[in-house]
């Protein structure tokens, strides 16, 4: 078995900073590239 370790990306801002639309996008860019998404809240 390999491991390789992964990325743990975290986004902050205030309300209304466009942080859900940021994270939409950053999800479906990785998964559009087949790498596997754990996303948390």
């Amino acid at each position: 078995m390999t491991v390789t370790q992964g990325k743990f990306i975290t986004i902050e801002g205030g309300e209304g900073a466009g942080k859900s639309s940021n994270i939409a996008f950053i999800r479906q860019f990785l998964e559009q590239r087949k790498l596997q998404v754990v996303f948390t809240r």
